[in-house]
């Protein structure tokens, strides 16, 4: 095995292989999504404006500001923190219909909070109907 010449790969080549680093990456422009019909940012913030003014229940609204401060919890979780103590079911349901009201209002995913996918078992996901 012959060893290879380095002269083809540039003038002056030497064995010693200088990488260059690869430029940044500019960071991605940020998203800027047009308010609700309503005039609500599409934002978190936006979502606890609409969230404070929306006609929603009380247990819903309860429900749905536990979620937004806290996406990582799981529906159980959230129910353990309920004085009605209804089931993870329940609790997906009363989410559900605060994403419903948030969706017609405009808001778009993001700032609509996606939850963990424990956040619900399988079996909890066939009982929802909203």
């Amino acid at each position: 095995m012959q060893p290879r010449d380095t002269e083809r790969y540039g003038e002056g080549a030497s064995r010693d292989c200088v990488v260059q680093a690869p430029a940044r990456p500019e960071a991605p422009p940020e998203q800027t999504l047009a308010p609700t019909s309503g005039g609500y940012p599409q934002t978190v913030a936006g979502l606890r404006e609409f969230l404070a003014g929306c006609t929603l229940r009380s247990e819903e609204k309860e429900v749905a500001a536990i979620l937004l401060g806290r996406p990582q919890l799981t529906y159980a979780q959230v129910a353990a923190e309920l004085d009605d103590t209804p089931s993870p079911s329940t609790v997906c349901r009363r989410w559900q219909r605060f994403k419903n009201a948030a969706y017609a209002e405009g808001f778009e995913i993001p700032p609509v909070v996606l939850l963990p996918l424990d956040a619900v078992t399988a079996r909890e996901e066939q009982l929802v109907s909203v």
